[in-house]
């Protein structure tokens, strides 16, 4: 993967989705949670062509990322109304699959970017020695 990818939204939202302490930060406003959630369910792959001819990521990594993405459709289910948005996506099989298959996603990939949680991205490839 070419450095550029690092700023994508992309690999941003693959990180997002991996941590499970991302949506915790909005524990207090589960408005915000549940909008988070949602947009995990939505991540724009528009451009994966271009990432791909300008050579930020080769056909192996992209399948990679669309295969996983394909995986994710099928298992992340909207948050029924009237449940809390953190303890759904805690307990539901479905999303804990997705979490952990979006962690090796980015660990494959060597993607860990800085979202703001300590113990992730910099700071995470730095304890793992990478």
């Amino acid at each position: 993967m070419h450095e550029n990818m690092r700023r994508t939204t992309l690999i941003e939202d693959l990180n997002r989705l991996a941590c499970a302490a991302e949506q915790d930060r909005f524990a207090a406003d589960p408005a915000r949670v549940r909008d988070s959630l949602d947009r995990m369910r939505w991540i724009d792959i528009s451009e994966l062509d271009r990432f791909r001819r300008e050579g930020w990521l080769d056909r192996d990594e992209l399948d990679l990322i669309e295969r996983f993405l394909s995986f994710a459709r099928e298992r992340l289910t909207p948050i029924p109304e009237g449940h809390d948005p953190l303890e759904f996506a805690r307990a539901d099989p479905g999303w804990a699959l997705v979490r952990e298959r979006a962690f090796e996603l980015v660990e494959a990939l060597g993607a860990f970017v800085d979202i703001g949680i300590p113990g992730w991205g910099h700071q995470f490839r730095q304890a793992a020695g990478s």
